[in-house]
């Protein structure tokens, strides 16, 4: 029997038996502080099984609670004057969990200005794939910042308030597209290129589950083994 006869009765087991349930996820977390340590956890989990987890972490909005002289608090928009270094970050993570997604210490505006924010943002996945954010050791100061209708005056931080999400997608074996699940796209490509070997131009070494330079059965059936998973 040929091996593409054969990949196409594997296909058609799979399809008939059905499988597991995985998938990206986005955790959408709000924390608020007026100089506490703080912490959130999230409320669904990604599913703990996978080989590689792909993330991006992004800090959607900051606000401070800043004061000036004698006047209330108030609170303003500074996610504009964030260093882009610590509102996005993204990457791949392998193995299973547990994760650290983001382990950064913000500092805030960059020496030898007087520190305005600082402290350690922590983004971990455990090991049963739930999401946790903290944000400790926190220091707030004084910022020059342009306060309609004072124009440009030096406030004191009195409080923060960061949101953001973190998206996290498992990529299991046979995921060629990674886009966190295992269909028939991932196997028309597998197969479209089956039972090519490195130097042939329709190989894809992505596709090449055991690394051993040829896509065969073996890599068929590790992608088989995940199929459905969505």
């Amino acid at each position: 029997m040929s091996p593409s006869r054969v990949a196409s009765i594997l296909a058609s087991a799979v399809l008939a038996s059905g499988a597991a349930v995985a998938g990206p996820v986005t955790w959408s977390y709000d924390i608020s502080t007026t100089g506490q340590d703080v912490f959130w956890n999230s409320p669904s989990a990604a599913d703990p099984a996978a080989a590689e987890y792909d993330f991006v972490s992004t800090v959607t909005r900051v606000d401070a609670t800043v004061q000036y002289s004698v006047f209330p608090p108030v609170t303003v928009d500074i996610t504009g004057q964030i260093p882009p270094e610590y509102l996005s970050s993204s990457g791949t993570l392998y193995g299973p969990p547990p994760h650290t997604i983001v382990n950064q210490h913000v500092l805030f505006p960059h020496p030898p200005d007087p520190i305005a924010v600082a402290g350690d943002l922590l983004v971990t996945m455990d090991a049963s794939g739930f999401g946790h954010v903290s944000f400790t050791n926190i220091q707030f100061g004084t910022y020059q910042m342009n306060l309609p209708p004072f124009g440009y005056v030096t406030v004191t931080i009195r409080g923060l308030r960061v949101r953001g999400t973190v998206q996290v997608t498992p990529v299991f074996t046979g995921d060629l597209d990674r886009d966190g699940d295992v269909d028939l796209q991932d196997l028309a490509g597998f197969l479209a290129a089956f039972g090519s070997c490195a130097g042939d131009a329709a190989y894809n070494p992505a596709a090449d589950f055991d690394a051993s330079g040829c896509m065969e059965l073996q890599d068929l059936a590790s992608l088989l083994a995940n199929f459905g998973r969505a």
